[in-house]
Order: structure tokens, then C-alpha cells, then sequence
């Protein structure tokens, strides 16, 4: 390969995967995500009723992984996210030992279960 092609190569864009853990309930949902090429982690809540989710979600372009826990309000927003092309996680609520909910850091679950 010569080198201008290289560098060429270098300078191209590779989308890398968004991995994004939420801790979902009725109304409200704490959302904490990564990209992992700029590495930050950013948190935020998002009201059903008043944010818009779609929005939010459809900024990732990608492949996008969602982390969340397995629960009866939850279907309608795991369909939106196959919609979006989004992959969805479901799991166990899993809890620490003094009986917090560890999904209230939800990326920190999501990275220890990769």
C-alpha cells in the first residue's frame, strides 16, 4: 500500500458502536452512554411524556446497543428501538448488596457484562 493511500485510509470516519445502558420506568428513564471512539460517558433523564425519545435515539448512527432491564412498561420502547435499527438488551434488574439498584449507574453494569 503506498503511503498517500495510507493516510487516505487513515482519515476516514469508521462509525463505532454506541453502547448506551438505561434504567427504564414508567415515565422516566436515566439514560447513560458511551462512544467509544471519543470515550465519553454522558448521563441524563428523559421524561416519556415530554422528551422527545425518538429524536434522542435516532442521533446514533451505527451500530448501537441499548442495556436495559426486562420489565412489563418496557415493550413499546424496545420496538421503538428495533425500529431505529438499534439492538436491545434485556435484562435481569440485579441489585448490590445494600439492595440499591445498580442500573442507577446503568453503563457501569453494561460494561461489566462485556
Amino acid at each position: 500500500m503506498d503511503l498517500m493511500l495510507a493516510v487516505r485510509l487513515s482519515r476516514l470516519e469508521v462509525p463505532m458502536t454506541i453502547y448506551c445502558g438505561v434504567d427504564f420506568h414508567a415515565r422516566v428513564q436515566t439514560v447513560s452512554y458511551c462512544d467509544s471512539q471519543h470515550g465519553e460517558i454522558h448521563t441524563l433523564d428523559l421524561h416519556h411524556q415530554t422528551d422527545d425519545l425518538l429524536s434522542f435515539y435516532s442521533q446514533f448512527k451505527g451500530e448501537v446497543v441499548v442495556r436495559l432491564e426486562a420489565g412489563g412498561y418496557s415493550p413499546w420502547f424496545e420496538q421503538t428501538l428495533e425500529e431505529l435499527g438499534h439492538e436491545a438488551w434485556l435484562g435481569v434488574p440485579q441489585f448490590n448488596v445494600n439492595g440499591t439498584d445498580l442500573l442507577v449507574e446503568p453503563l457501569t453494569v453494561l460494561v461489566l457484562k462485556l
